[in-house]
């Protein structure tokens, strides 16, 4: 990435800052020799020493970029390290969300089955109850239509209209035989009819 790029370049620069202050500090050595045996004029030493002087300055400096350059590194190393933390983590929260989600929905099934049982059950249970009940009221319609038929066995229905005159049976259950006369009726719109008792003598 950029921040290592940046880096071996500020190590590159150093090291060749380093190689040339090395090479400017033999020549203000040499130099320095030279004009403690008179060979050279002062000035010429001084111009090396100034060379020197901005080449140690230099090398300062990217040594300074060097150390800026791994500071950026490391931060962006360790920003990069929390980012990867932070993602792992992110993926481990959806993991038990996602995990979370399908118990739900698993659990929801299971409920929603259990209620389609249920109410099937319950269905079940009222098809058995409307049978059951349609079986009651057809066997109460025929203990209906039983007593009705024994009530129209036990009945006395006269064939024609009239006026009740005469009932020779006074006692409830009473037995009577074939032909036994039970009443006496004298029908509407006939001639006169007396009953009366008579003295034979």
């Amino acid at each position: 990435n950029q921040a290592r790029q940046t880096l071996t370049n500020s190590q590159t620069t150093n090291q060749l800052a380093e190689s040339s202050l090395l090479s400017s500090q033999r020549e203000v050595k040499r130099y320095s020799q030279l004009r403690q045996q008179g060979v050279i004029p002062e000035i010429n030493l001084v111009d090396k020493q100034d060379i020197a002087k901005e080449k140690q300055k230099l090398y300062a400096q990217t040594q300074s970029d060097v150390q800026q350059a791994k500071l950026r590194l490391a931060e962006q190393q360790s920003s990069y390290e929390r980012n990867l933390r932070q993602a792992h983590a992110d993926i481990e929260q959806a993991k038990l969300r996602l995990g979370e989600q399908q118990r739900s929905y698993q659990t929801l099934t299971l409920s929603g089955q259990s209620a389609v049982l249920k109410i099937a059950e319950q269905q079940k249970s009222l098809d058995t109850d409307i049978s059951s009940l349609k079986s009651d009221i057809s066997q109460t319609k025929r203990q209906i239509d039983s007593l009705k038929f024994q009530l129209g066995q036990r009945e006395i229905k006269a064939s024609v209209n009239g006026i009740l005159f005469q009932l020779p049976i006074q006692k409830p259950g009473s037995v009577v035989q074939v032909g036994t006369m039970v009443a006496e009726i004298a029908q509407d719109n006939s001639p006169l009819i007396i009953r009366a008792q008579m003295a034979t003598t």
